[in-house]
């Protein structure tokens, strides 16, 4: 008797370890940082984009229930209403113009997607054309950056540059499958380049050939350095129907756009999102759902030591870099996201 309570002890002791290594693993993947925060004060509006010009904060919003060229206005801090944003006026596009706001370019002008529909065909989808713009915010002067059309596909398609703007990267856009393509000044073309995830293998180019059962990659972003661009992928849709869904786990993969040759980074997050890089290269911004989906927000991720950090539970429609110690959000308030709020935070180790 003596003997097999010995035994039992033992191994509920062994349970018993087991379990607490485990625990303390998982409370160690991440840490919550200490964060400062400030409501910035902005008109009401649904905000999608946010850059920083000239030491300002400004504020996109996109209003889809108005006419197609009147969807997209800005504000700055402290505006009381928004201001329309119509760049230009496009006479060949006779139905409508419009201009998705992308990002900030390394040269500080906005990175703009332009949608033109030209009535040149039986249906919307087939004769709206996409291209990539810089628009420069203090002259107004637009340069088409990437001749010729876009791959058709879910709009926007989020592109990301090197720092001299010779050599950029660009998703197809939301949805599955999809991929990232390169794209320069003479046009796009494919990623010959093998994607080992999970077990699985798939070419960043099989998507745009036409290939059915490939993996997604999205999100890309180009290291302020020039070094890196990082992007999430997943193996949703090699072994299952393609469709979209919530609740797809992606993994970060860091590559060196000499080699081509993407290494796995970070693995697991759910509904990954779109990634930004600090101006020191030594952090990245995104947002996504860990530990199962238990936890869901705005984290921070160190390069240096693999470690991410939680800056803020809940729902982000933007988020960007102000210094390596601040960011400036678009935090989502509740359902159904006709408004959301502006902040800036501040960490603190």
């Amino acid at each position: 008797m003596y003997r097999n309570t010995r035994i039992n002890f033992t191994k509920i002791a062994f349970i018993a370890l087991i379990v607490a290594f485990a625990t303390s693993c998982v409370s160690e993947k991440w840490t919550a940082l200490n964060v400062t925060e400030r409501s910035l004060s902005f008109p009401p509006a649904y905000y999608e984009k946010l850059v920083y010009i000239n030491d300002l904060v400004i504020g996109f919003t996109v209003d889809s229930n108005a006419p197609k060229e009147e969807q997209i206005s800005f504000a700055y801090e402290g505006d009381k209403e928004t201001t329309l944003f119509r760049p230009e006026d496009d006479p060949k596009c006779t139905r409508y113009t419009y201009f998705y706001v992308v990002n900030l370019l390394p040269d500080g002008r906005l990175g703009l997607l332009k949608e033109c529909n030209d009535d040149s065909a039986a249906t919307i989808y087939l004769s709206t054309n996409r291209s990539i713009f810089a628009y420069d915010w203090h002259t107004g002067e637009l340069e088409q950056l990437v001749a010729g059309k876009l791959t058709q596909g879910s709009n926007p398609k989020f592109y990301t540059w090197d720092p001299n703007m010779t050599l950029g990267v660009q998703e197809t856009g939301p949805g599955y499958p999809g991929t990232v393509y390169w794209i320069n000044r003479d046009g796009i073309s494919p990623m010959d380049i093998e994607i080992e995830d999970d077990g699985l293998i798939w070419n960043l180019k099989d998507y745009l050939e036409g290939n059915e059962r490939t993996g997604a990659a999205r999100h890309p972003a180009w290291s302020p350095d020039g070094g890196t661009i990082a992007f999430f992928a997943t193996t949703y849709g090699i072994l299952e129907e393609p469709k979209p869904k919530f609740n797809v786990n992606y993994d970060l993969f860091f590559m060196d756009p000499a080699t081509s040759a993407p290494k796995l980074e970070l693995m697991d997050v759910a509904d990954a999102g779109k990634i930004v890089w600090s101006p020191n290269n030594e952090y990245l911004l995104f947002r996504g759902c860990i530990e199962s989906r238990s936890t869901c927000g705005l984290w921070r991720y160190k390069i240096s030591d693999k470690t991410f950090s939680l800056i803020k539970e809940g729902e982000f429609a933007d988020y960007i870099w102000i210094t390596n110690e601040k960011i400036v959000v678009a935090r989502n308030i509740d359902l159904p996201y006709r408004d959301n709020q502006i902040w800036e935070y501040l960490f603190a180790e």
